[in-house]
């Protein structure tokens, strides 16, 4: 029985990172060591993303002064 789409996935993160589950989860499948190599070589030449993704320093300093700009304003209309 071949294993479900999310077990190959978890599996090759695991050869992926060169972790001893992997290794013995292929031994319990040999028919997808071919496969997962060459998902593991394709994986491996793929660029990698920054890991540290998010908003600028700047984009949330401005955020920041317009939102308390707007709930000055709300503020002020509501007092008046």
């Amino acid at each position: 029985m071949r294993p479900a789409r999310h077990e190959l996935a978890q599996r090759l993160d695991s050869l992926l990172h060169g972790e001893r589950e992997a290794l013995e989860w292929l031994a319990r499948h040999p028919e997808l060591k071919r496969e997962m190599e060459e998902l593991k070589a394709l994986l491996g030449s793929l660029p990698v993303l920054a890991p540290d993704v998010g908003p600028s320093p700047e984009w949330r300093r401005k955020t920041k002064e317009q939102l308390l700009a707007r709930f000055r304003r709300r503020r002020r209309r509501r007092g008046a």
